[in-house]
């Protein structure tokens, strides 16, 4: 299923580059009825346009998806059968209006400052870039 353009949130403590292309995780805003938002987690692999960028500097805090679908093709197990994976994977081909993250630790946890880190070291948008009205989500 392909995606509409959207903007995302990366998680650059889950990136992981594998040479032609890189996984890691995305968070998806979502406004809800009562005026809150609601996060929802993707795995996702950077492919093409989208992997080069991505491999310059993946010091990434958010990006627009400009192409992009959602996949849970089959792979063959160790024991030669067809198996789907437990979660779909968004298959993200090129990004856009990047933006990234203005501190030194590249979204790892340094333990200066657990202000807004979870277990996985990702750092949580404060509450000024939640409201921030220029971004279009």
């Amino acid at each position: 299923m392909w995606l509409q353009e959207q903007y995302v949130y990366f998680k650059t403590a889950n990136y992981s580059d594998k040479g032609s292309y890189a996984d890691g995780s995305i968070n998806s805003p979502e406004k809800q009825k009562d005026g809150s938002k609601k996060y929802s987690s993707f795995f996702c692999r950077f492919v093409g346009n989208a992997y080069d960028k991505v491999r310059e500097n993946p010091n990434i805090k958010s990006f627009k998806m400009k192409m992009a679908y959602v996949t849970r093709a089959p792979y063959i197990n160790a024991d030669g059968q067809n198996t789907y994976p437990k979660w779909e994977k968004v298959i993200i081909i090129d990004i856009d209006e990047i933006t990234y993250n203005d501190d030194d630790n590249n979204g790892y946890n340094n333990n200066n400052n657990t202000q807004g880190y979870n277990s996985g070291g990702y750092i949580a948008p404060t509450q000024e870039e939640i409201d921030d009205d220029d971004i279009p989500f």
